[in-house]
């Protein structure tokens, strides 16, 4: 792996999305792109000019033909409707007819009040318009739809309606909303259908309003409406809309999208060369982790719907993963507006919630628009990056067996050893598969090469200095960085990692790849850095670090306990709060998990260890430590118990080898004397 090998890389995946069109936001291309990251994780990429030299230009060929297509442009603009009181910009920017509507049915449906604002705007920002100029919120091609997930309505994920209680009174999953769309003449024998409240218009400047109950349709003539509204406010007839265009404008949307797939498989076709006896595992994780979020569409969650046919997930109020898609939303805005500073800020001068994953977000919103095809894309790379690691660890054969297991069963899923749960999370928009993703690419990366030197022995001659790939070393580094920005609680392992690295690295005079190494997780002090010059404070990571909701149990919690235990206080509250944290990280009849953290500390004090292994395990236990104090249930100790596990098998794997062996240096022997 060489800097040259991941600009390549970078390189294919930029002319693929360039000749898909960005953002990449409908099923058809969102799958044309997985199968090229299926493809690149299955093989390389070819190096010679001509070659990219071509890929280039039918690239580009190809997309000025598909921008040149007279597609239909249609100004749509759109919003949550929540009354807050008259004179608001509801008020302002909609026609009489149709704000009525919305404020009586709001009103009737919520008599009480709600516990979230009006917007300040009449249209919301779309993430589907980065590359737009709109109107309103964006512009569409065509129109599809039967509920607000499958509008991908965008503003359904603010932090404005972060409602996740029944006092707070709006159902997130089911909010009253409108839309607004401006049709151009090239629609012109088309029909329009739709179930629920339509505002056609009538001569002069009124509306007519058409309800339907079931879906009923309306040609469109000559004389059509420039602009019609439509709302979704009374929950007998939710609104579902489909717009039928004519034979043309349907033939010249086809072409375009048979141009874009076209683009990829040219860049593919000349660029990727495809080893298919990799290709098996990497097609298999992209397939299991796309038929666990169709299974995943199918769960009704309390404020949560993914929908697959869109790519849009409605996130839970009172959840993390609201909290950073809205933030990417006004980062995003911002930086639209040339307001790089307030984009950079990250919406927090000091950061309280977890500070990378709001970056990612708003990358993905430039690149998917309002879809989460980004994340699912690297969710299904997440199950390769653990395979990397139990390569380094066990035989061919034992890493894909687990590989397969982590994919298709629960078997494990006690030690958070199943796919199925990173998935779950991506789709509500949590950070974990983002930050334990990063950490296991490190972990593959350095572990692989301490694996390739044994340990040095006391009084043993350093050996010459070698030359090195620094490319891994570097990525390894920015990997833990991330890691850390995304997921703060991985410190302790990252530093544990880091130190044993650096250590090895001096010992064999490696200094450049050592400083490489460092260069490479230099980005974390942006996150201080961050929080100084905004917030004026000096916090390292997040201001959320001491608060009781996180660190549910102090240092001094633990001192504080000692005396109430020797004297059989059990009454003490301090001994009562510590002991349901520790029962918390590992319940007393959980004995699968306390023989994997007994199986980590023989990893360490055991003789004839392996570094790579002995390192897994000092960083496994630095994470069993976090857990003792901070929160360790569900997706907060995935990794560790996934990780745990793994060291527990490779352990029994080697005593059952090498306790067999004659002599006195079998492992058991050394396990028993250490």
């Amino acid at each position: 792996m060489t800097v040259l090998g991941v600009l390549r890389v970078l390189g294919v995946l930029a002319l693929a999305l360039v000749g898909l069109g960005i953002p990449v936001n409908t099923p058809v291309d969102g799958a044309a792109l997985a199968m090229l990251v299926v493809a690149l994780a299955a093989g390389t990429v070819r190096a010679g000019r001509r070659r990219w030299g071509l890929a280039l230009v039918a690239a580009v060929v190809l997309t000025g033909a598909r921008m040149a297509l007279p597609l239909p442009m249609i100004e749509e603009g759109e919003n949550v409707f929540v009354y807050s009181g008259p004179g608001g910009a509801f008020e302002r920017a909609l026609p009489r007819e149709v704000f009525g509507a919305l404020r009586d049915g709001f009103v009737a449906r919520y008599p009480h009040g709600v516990a979230a604002q009006a917007a300040d705007t009449a249209y919301a920002f779309s993430g589907d318009s980065v590359f737009q100029t709109p109107r309103y919120s964006r512009i569409l091609h065509g129109l599809s739809f039967t509920s607000v997930a499958a509008l991908r309505l965008g503003a359904v994920n603010s932090w404005n309606y972060n409602v996740y209680r029944p006092e707070h009174g709006l159902i997130r999953t089911d909010l009253p909303y409108f839309i607004r769309l401006d049709l151009p003449t090239t629609l012109v024998g088309g029909r329009l259908c739709w179930r629920g409240d339509l505002f056609w218009p009538t001569p002069g400047d009124g509306f007519e309003r058409i309800s339907h109950d079931q879906t009923g349709c309306r040609t469109l003539e000559a004389t059509m409406p420039v602009s019609l509204f439509a709302i979704d406010i009374d929950p007998r007839r939710p609104l579902a809309m489909t717009l039928e265009p004519p034979v043309s404008v349907t033939a010249v949307t086809g072409l375009a999208l048979v141009l874009g797939l076209a683009a990829v498989l040219v860049v593919g076709g000349l660029l990727v060369r495809v080893n298919r006896h990799n290709l098996p595992l990497p097609t298999l994780a992209m397939i299991a982790t796309l038929v666990t979020a169709f299974v995943i569409s199918g769960e009704h969650r309390s404020g949560f719907l993914w929908d697959i046919r869109s790519g849009f997930s409605i996130l839970e109020g009172g959840n993390d993963g609201l909290t950073y898609a809205s933030f990417a939303h006004d980062m995003v805005q911002a930086a639209l507006h040339g307001n790089w500073g307030e984009a950079l800020r990250g919406h927090e001068d000091a950061f309280y919630f977890m500070p990378g994953k709001r970056y990612l977000d708003a990358l993905q919103l430039v690149l998917f628009g309002e879809t989460i095809y980004g994340v699912l894309l690297f969710t299904g790379l997440f199950p390769l990056l653990l395979l990397a690691v139990m390569r380094v660890l066990l035989p061919e054969r034992w890493a894909v067996g687990l590989f397969l297991i982590f994919l298709i069963t629960p078997f494990l899923e006690t030690y958070g050893f199943w796919n199925f749960y990173y998935v779950r999370l991506a789709l509500r928009g949590f950070g974990e598969p983002f930050g334990y993703g990063f950490f296991l690419a490190a972990l593959a990366l350095i572990l692989s090469r301490l694996s390739l030197s044994p340990p040095p022995e006391a009084g043993s001659p350093k050996p010459a200095d070698k030359q090195d790939d620094l490319t891994p070393w570097f990525l390894a580094g920015l990997a833990l960085a991330g890691a850390v920005a995304v997921r703060p609680n991985l410190a302790p392992g990252t530093a544990v990692l880091l130190t044993i690295a650096a250590g090895w690295l001096l010992y064999y005079r490696r200094l450049g790849t050592a400083a490489t190494l460092s260069i490479g997780f230099a980005p974390i002090l942006l996150l201080p850095l961050h929080n100084w010059i905004y917030g004026g404070v000096f916090v390292p990571f997040t201001t959320a670090a001491d608060i009781s909701e996180n660190l549910v149990a102090t240092p001094s919690d633990y001192r504080n306990a000692i005396l109430p235990l020797l004297t059989l206080e059990w009454q003490n509250p301090v001994l009562i709060r510590v002991g349901h944290k520790i029962a918390a990280w590992v319940a007393p009849y959980e004995i699968w998990r306390q023989i994997a953290v007994i199986a980590a500390v023989l990893a360490v004090f055991g003789r004839s260890i392996p570094l790579s292994l002995r390192t897994l395990a000092l960083i496994v236990l630095a994470q069993h430590a976090v857990l003792l104090f901070y929160n360790s249930g569900g997706r907060y100790g995935h990794l560790v118990w996934s990780l745990s596990f793994l060291i527990l098998v490779s352990l029994a794997r080697l005593t059952a080898i090498k306790s067999w062996a004659p002599g006195e240096n079998s492992l058991w022997r050394g396990l028993r004397t250490s």
